[in-house]
């Protein structure tokens, strides 16, 4: 959970790793008698950012809270050290390049077996011990090794286990952009050039990098528009008639004035019609990844985290929420300070310090996507219900939202970027949603949510870089845009999903900044303003940013491209540093780099510290005074873990679009080849892994690369016709009376002199006229007339 650091001065600070590590290890054999002392410890002090580095210590924190935090707090875990083991068990290379090109389907292997021991559930204990332990895990998981490979099942109605779900062909990652794709350049698109870190071994073993400038196109939204319904023409009927009834559906539920944003539903979800459409289609037909990712989305064993379980799956009853809050409260670190605000139903033995957090962030919102999502994948009706249950819950409940000067705007941001994905698609597919769904929904974020990000945008954000903050734009900021599209896009608020865009481009432009002109000095493209910081804070932005570019995608734009496609840089350069702390082996890191363990030790009774402004390690003594500067011209990998935090997404996009060359981040998607819902982010294995083909490069042609004509959409003809549509689709608020006047190509929509910001009387929105001899063809009572005037309102028609 990033710090408000950006406005308010925070350094990072760091307990010794070997003290953590002696923690960690002593935690497992500490006595039973000292397990009440170590329990009343975590209560009153137990937190996210020490959970995963035990490092994020501001230099005015108390010395009860640095004592508690280096006393009790475990460091980040070092994935798949059995791996390494196994492998040489079955007589593979042990070198790490081996490992990651040869090894990593079975190191998946490894790890879902290993996982298979963890209870699946929520619960309020620890989740029941598995009869063998930990080596009965390992014995299991070099079972599965040694048992090699087997065929991919069909679709069975039973279970996942580890096997289920780790045996997936990915051909998509064997690609790898092998496979040239003819863009026609200087034909029919502009060839651009997109920067990325190529590593490669030395023959003393180190590793190197070169920047490699690969051809990419620029993609105006004409030639994205008609590329993708090129594709859709070519694929099966059905297919085309499932995205076409989820495009449908979800106009039959919009009012005129919502149809004039121009927005494609279901959008605010970055898996738009025609994606879902082709999950079902494969799911039918028994295709891999599909098959794995549903069978993970349901059966996913739960994480283990704040000494509970937390549930990661979609079981479809029994997760023991939701958890709704009148008041919701997260200081920073996410604090609670009022425990008597609290869920009456909250698990007994999660930390009540964090309950707004946990409730609403890592339990909640994650677990109405995953829903949302499951409904899409098995047309159980239980995961409907259940996704709109917990909406509605915290949308009647929570009347007090903050503060918005702590941690406020970024549990805002996170919560209600999958709610929105969870709502637009059950707008789409769920009989049972009703308009009431959507204006509680709507309601609750314009009330309580977006303020907090407004505030953070509009007033804190300026105030600091007023102040001389150089590094401002970070995970939040990230965040923030992700939401804000997705709202936009919901409501039909233009406006809205503009400010995010705006805010998505200037993030990526300042985070991304490093290894370019003044800013290259010592640092490699693809680095973040927070890469040094940590790599899991770092994914949190690289996440959000990507699921916003997606966002955006659906609706035709494309914005992949910022600064220099460097999204793509930063997904192999972190992939790069993830996968050496998977293999163990610090030359495997990008050159500069070296893990955080062999971080000199700070001058005497000095402890290092993280500078966002200077991006240097310093220590500090007891008393803030600094003790000195790191100067060593190395730069330490801190919190490296994996998260499914965009790399599925974006390598659809650069690798199976564009035909971009990304062998970082195919290496640790194969060790990694089916993803989960975290946070805000995840299950792009479920909607996009292996699609470009038959969504993207099907409608590769020139008539589509060359298109030119824009799309047939309404345009708002004056600002205040603006403020109004985006206060009716904002607010939910139902539609007034429209009078249509096609002789005159005008649209009057009468009575929004009740909206705020909107002047009485008429105002009027330009229309385009309709073509001569295209007859309007009404498909029946509550159905999109796809041939009216608005025909174009969703873009070509799918078929």
């Amino acid at each position: 959970m990033a710090l408000a650091g950006r406005i308010r001065p925070v350094w990072v600070g760091v307990s010794l790793l070997l003290l953590a590590a002696a923690v960690h290890g002593a935690d497992t054999q500490r006595p039973a008698s000292d397990d009440r002392d170590v329990a009343s410890a975590l209560q009153s002090c137990q937190g996210e950012w020490q959970i995963t580095m035990c490092g994020q210590i501001p230099l005015d924190s108390s010395d009860e809270l640095v004592a508690c935090c280096m006393r009790y707090a475990h460091g980040p875990p070092r994935m798949n050290r059995v791996d390494a083991v196994l492998l040489k068990k079955r007589g593979q290379p042990a070198a790490p390049a081996a490992a990651a090109s040869n090894g990593s389907a079975l190191a998946s292997s490894v790890r879902a077996a290993a996982s298979d021991m963890a209870y699946g559930g929520w619960t309020n204990e620890a989740g029941p011990a598995p009869a063998d332990g930990p080596e009965g895990a390992r014995a299991r998981a070099a079972a599965v090794l040694e048992s090699g490979p087997r065929p991919v099942k069909p679709e069975e109605a039973a279970p996942a286990t580890g096997d289920d779900i780790i045996e997936v062909e990915r051909p998509d990652l064997e690609d790898n952009g092998a496979n040239g794709i003819d863009f026609l350049y200087g034909k029919c698109t502009k060839q651009l050039l997109a920067e990325v870190p190529v590593f490669s071994r030395s023959a003393n073993g180190t590793t190197e990098v070169h920047i490699e400038s690969q051809p990419v196109p620029e993609l105006r939204p004409a030639v994205v528009e008609a590329v993708k319904a090129r594709a859709m023409r070519a694929a099966p009927r059905a297919q085309r008639a499932k995205a076409r009834s989820l495009r449908t559906t979800a106009n039959s539920r919009r009012s005129w004035v919502n149809k004039a944003s121009g927005f494609i539903h279901p959008g605010a979800t970055y898996a738009g019609p025609e994606e879902i459409a082709h999950l079902q289609m494969r799911l039918e037909a028994g295709i891999q990844p599909q098959i794995a990712a549903r069978r993970s989305l349901l059966t996913r064993p739960a994480d283990h985290k704040y000494g509970i379980q937390i549930p990661v799956n979609a079981a479809p009853e029994g997760y023991g929420g939701p958890y709704p809050m009148e008041k919701f409260q997260a200081d920073y670190y996410g604090y609670v300070r009022d425990l008597s605000i609290c869920p009456s139903n909250y698990p007994e033995r999660a930390p009540s310090n964090l309950c707004g957090h946990i409730s609403l962030v890592e339990i909640d919102a994650p677990m109405s996507y995953r829903h949302a999502m499951a409904y899409a994948a098995t047309g159980d009706a239980r995961h409907a219900e259940q996704a709109m249950e917990i909406i509605q819950a915290w949308a009647t409940t929570n009347k007090e939202f903050g503060p918005k000067d702590r941690n406020g705007p970024l549990e805002a941001a996170w919560s209600c970027a999958p709610m929105a994905r969870s709502v637009d698609l059950l707008r789409a597919s769920w009989p049972g949603f009703t308009q009431s769904h959507l204006d509680t929904f709507m309601g609750w974020v314009d009330s309580q949510l977006m303020p907090q990000m407004d505030h953070y945008i509009d007033e804190a954000t300026p105030s600091a870089v007023a102040a001389g903050r150089n590094n401002t734009y970070g995970n939040w900021h990230a965040s923030v845009s992700d939401c804000m599209m997705a709202i936009g896009v919901l409501s039909d608020n233009r406006p809205r999903y503009e400010k995010g865009l705006e805010l998505y481009r200037k993030t990526v432009q300042e985070y991304f900044r490093w290894g370019r002109g003044e800013w290259s000095k010592g640092r490699i493209i693809g680095e973040s303003t927070e890469t040094l910081r940590d790599i899991y804070h770092t994914l949190f932005g690289l996440g959000s940013l990507i699921q916003a570019a997606e966002t955006a995608w659906g609706q035709n734009d494309d914005v992949y491209g910022e600064h220099g496609h460097v999204l793509a840089a930063a997904m192999e350069l972190h992939a790069r540093i993830i996968s050496a702390d998977e293999l163990g082996d610090d030359s495997y890191l990008p050159p500069g780099f070296k893990f955080f363990s062999a971080m000199p030790p700070p001058p005497e009774n000095c402890t290092w510290k993280w500078d966002f402004e200077t991006q240097l390690w310093s220590s500090y003594d007891a008393n803030r005074t600094k003790c000195s500067e790191l100067h060593d011209g190395y730069k330490y990998a801190v919190g490296v873990t994996y998260l499914p935090n965009g790399f599925e997404l974006g390598y659809n996009h650069f690798v199976g679009r564009l035909g971009m060359k990304l062998p970082e981040t195919a290496a640790l998607l194969e060790r990694h080849p089916v993803d989960w819902f975290t946070f805000s982010w995840g299950l792009a294995t479920l909607t996009h892994a292996d699609t470009a083909k038959d969504l993207w490069r099907a409608g590769l042609s020139r008539p589509s690369l060359c298109a030119t004509e824009p799309s047939r959409r309404p345009f708002l003809s004056s600002p205040n016709a603006a403020a109004a549509a985006a206060a009716i689709g904002g607010a939910g608020i139902a539609a007034p009376t429209l009078t249509v006047s096609h002789g005159g190509g005008q649209l009057s929509v009468a009575g929004l002199g009740m909206l705020e910001g909107a002047d009485p009387g008429v105002l009027s929105f330009g229309v385009p006229s309709v073509r001569p001899g295209r007859r309007s063809r009404a498909r029946g009572r509550g159905h999109d007339h796809d041939h009216s005037i608005f025909g174009g309102v969703d873009g070509p028609a799918s078929s």
